[in-house]
């Protein structure tokens, strides 16, 4: 059994990354998913970039893992010069919290945004049923 849930997907749009990088955030946000992971400061959590420094190829990125506020993801998303996995959290009725790893992949040239939805560890196998299926709901809801 894999260690992971992934769910990915890409598509077409003219429109800014920074515009589906809103969008995508408030809809997590409306399923409770929150930038701010609970052994970090009010309003933080951890992101890592992933910048492609001219000539923009594979070889040629720096990557960076870094804590800080949902304003500092959304200034990397802005300025348009590669990809970022967020970490947000959703906290639950009991005190408990399920971490999403939110990756976001803007293709300018090719018209296009890749998504990449990450639930790490044993955070739907390991717990009773009924949490596992309230998880994926919210999972499934949310894409």
């Amino acid at each position: 059994m894999a260690d992971t849930l992934d769910i990915s997907f890409t598509f077409q749009t003219k429109q800014t990354p920074s515009y589906w990088w809103l969008i995508m955030c408030g809809v997590l946000a409306s399923y409770q998913f929150i930038f701010h992971a609970p052994d970090h400061p009010t309003g933080q959590s951890s992101y890592t970039y992933y910048r492609y420094n001219p000539p923009y190829t594979g070889d040629n990125e720096e990557i960076e893992s870094c804590i800080g506020s949902f304003e500092d993801v959304s200034d990397e998303v802005r300025a348009e010069r590669g990809s970022i996995v967020a970490l947000f959290w959703q906290k639950e009725n009991d005190g408990e919290s399920m971490e999403l790893d939110f990756g976001f992949t803007p293709e300018k040239e090719k018209e296009r945004i890749g998504v990449l939805i990450t639930v790490p560890g044993g955070q739907i196998r390991d717990v009773p049923i009924e949490k596992a299926h309230a998880r994926l709901k919210d999972l499934f809801a949310c894409t």
